[in-house]
């Protein structure tokens, strides 16, 4: 399941806390300590441009569970690992509809068939 948290990211900028949405195989979080998180920015120009990125609007169904505030973009292409104790907090969760966009997103990211 992915889910979104906000972290701290001390090695970019500090003191900057962003959006990200996270994953990991449930019988690995025991054993490992990172966690892939993908770019959530405000920024929603490029929805439609790119397969690579989608629109979570959380005014509407399949976006309300996100926890977001305003419309956001799911951005693939940006993945990051970060360390499970810089998550700070869950704030949301992707829907089914989201799911399955998410994974589009991943597949063409990872240029996977």
């Amino acid at each position: 399941m992915w889910s979104f948290s906000t972290f701290h990211s001390s090695a970019v900028v500090p003191e900057r806390r962003g959006r990200q949405s996270w994953s990991k195989c449930d019988r690995l979080n025991q054993k490992i300590e990172n966690t892939i998180v993908a770019m959530i920015p405000g920024n929603i120009s490029q929805i439609g441009k790119e397969p690579t990125q989608f629109l979570i609007e959380p005014k509407t169904p399949a976006g309300a569970s996100s926890g977001l505030e305003l419309p956001s973009a799911e951005r693939c292409q940006n993945l990051s690992t970060v360390a499970q104790g810089d998550i700070h907090a869950t704030i949301g969760h992707l829907s089914d509809a989201l799911m399955q966009k998410l994974d589009e997103g991943l597949k063409a990211t990872l240029e996977l068939p």
